[in-house]
């Protein structure tokens, strides 16, 4: 990495003695959870199938074995649960992933209220069930 000009020494010692305090990662603005369900998204041209793997009130990973979307893309999403109503939602491509788990990092752009509200309630749960397991424990 060092041999990229941003990431190099000198301007590496540059940020870290600006003093600005320039938070150089980018922090989540919603908290995301595990949520385990089928995905089918399309462009109106290409469809692909997929899983989520975590969501949150602003988006999701979507794991799909050959991602060919581009960045920037505005994926359809059509979310199908078992024993609950499915919902739809747009999001946009922030992130391509080809290696390891490979799909996309998607960014909310046009969720009903109501599913924004039903993502929220599942983190919510799934963040005081995971402390009240780790406090039992």
């Amino acid at each position: 990495m060092s041999q990229v000009g941003d990431f190099s020494r000198d301007s590496l010692r540059r940020l870290a003695s600006d003093g600005a305090g320039v938070d150089i990662l980018v922090k989540r603005k919603h908290v995301r959870a595990p949520y385990d369900v089928e995905v089918i998204a399309h462009d109106n041209t290409k469809a692909i199938e997929g899983r989520t793997m975590v969501i949150g009130e602003g988006g999701l990973f979507l794991a799909t074995p050959r991602p060919m979307h581009p960045l920037g893309t505005r994926l359809k999403l059509h979310f199908r649960e078992g024993g609950t109503p499915s919902f739809n939602a747009v999001a946009e491509i922030v992130s391509v992933i080809h290696q390891d788990m490979p799909g996309y990092a998607l960014k909310f752009v046009a969720i009903a209220d109501a599913d924004r509200k039903r993502i929220a309630k599942l983190v919510s749960e799934t963040s005081v069930g995971s402390t009240t397991k780790r406090r039992s424990s």
